[in-house]
């Protein structure tokens, strides 16, 4: 078998390596040093963030809070209207029947002092009633 021989590969001098090797070292200082101030400015935005959070949540309750009452405020308005409502009715209903009966008494208490026949009327109609039952013969 035939053994093949590598060719030496150019081995850079030792003051390239150097230099090669210094500006990688600057290079990776350079990325950790401006990835670390990106960790301290995400850690000053969270933060912050946590802070406002904080601040919503406490409106969001006070706001709760308002609306709780404010939802009671006008159901008791409302109890109140309803109760109102339904004694003013009642009220209405009563001053109906009294003015039904003053004026009942008022119409019967003419009937007497004028003497008059409150039934006229009825018996009247009732009398051309009855003699419009009565058939009539017809005449050719």
């Amino acid at each position: 078998p035939q053994v093949q021989q590598q060719s030496p590969q150019p081995l850079p001098q030792p003051s390239q390596d150097a230099g090669i090797s210094m500006d990688l070292l600057q290079n990776l200082m350079d990325t950790c040093t401006t990835l670390t101030r990106r960790v301290e400015l995400l850690e000053q935005d969270k933060i912050a963030q946590s802070m406002e959070i904080s601040k919503l949540k406490q409106r969001v309750k006070k706001l709760e809070k308002r609306n709780k009452l404010k939802d009671v405020v006008i159901e008791d308005a409302k109890d109140v209207a309803v109760e109102k409502s339904a004694d003013a009715k009642d009220g209405q209903d009563a001053d109906i029947d009294e003015n039904a009966n003053i004026q009942g008494r008022t119409v019967e208490s003419q009937a007497q002092i004028y003497k008059i026949d409150l039934e006229h009327a009825n018996k009247v109609l009732s009398m051309q009633d009855e003699e419009e039952s009565e058939p009539v013969e017809l005449q050719e």
